[in-house]
């Protein structure tokens, strides 16, 4: 996708929400770029929120970008309060799955299963099995993101940059948020389409 019709399409929303994440395990080597695409985006659209799952790696790197220009901007939700606290942007937004209301969480159960399947057995014994409460709070604050929450006044995503593994794009929860975006119509772009608008 080129970068001007990216622009275009969020430029005729009010305030759209992006979503800005990838792998945890981000090479060094593409750290600044990551940290440039979240610069270039609060510069092009002063009017988007940005959407992190606050892990390390990539959505740390695009949230430093983030923050250099606006940090206000930046919306986090993270899988239980107090996740990675002190990564957090001063002024940013932040929610915790276990603030969500039952109907929110059991949207995002059901949205998590649609989009994994293999997550089933997981999602319907997580209250059962505290093993498994910790991994399904991490897929639903994945689903989260992407779904918005009535609860905390969160918009669904208009679009998600990610950057991915490059051997295995699908992989993980980066690779689950995608399948979400995917379900629900919602623009997804990786680093060997956005890596480009810089330049």
């Amino acid at each position: 996708m080129p970068s001007s019709d990216f622009i275009q399409s969020m430029n005729e929303k009010e305030h759209p929400v992006i979503l800005v994440e990838g792998i945890r395990a981000l090479p060094e080597a593409d750290r600044p770029m990551v940290v440039a695409c979240g610069v270039w985006l609060a510069k092009t659209f002063p009017q988007a929120v940005f959407r992190t799952g606050n892990a390390d790696g990539t959505d740390a790197a695009f949230a430093e970008g983030i923050a250099q220009v606006e940090p206000t901007r930046l919306q986090y939700v993270l899988p239980y309060a107090g996740h990675k606290k002190k990564n957090i942007a001063p002024g940013a937004f932040f929610c915790a799955m276990s603030e969500m209301s039952e109907a929110v969480e059991e949207q995002a159960v059901q949205a998590a299963i649609s989009a994994s399947p293999g997550c089933t057995a997981m999602m319907n014994n997580r209250r059962r099995i505290p093993s498994l409460a910790a991994k399904a709070r991490y897929l639903m604050r994945d689903t989260v993101k992407v779904l918005g929450s009535p609860d905390q006044g969160l918009a669904p995503a208009d679009a998600g940059l990610f950057f991915v593994n490059a051997v295995e794009p699908m992989k993980g929860g980066t690779g689950h948020t995608m399948r979400v975006c995917g379900l629900f119509g919602i623009t997804v772009v990786s680093q060997s389409q956005w890596r480009h608008w810089l330049e």
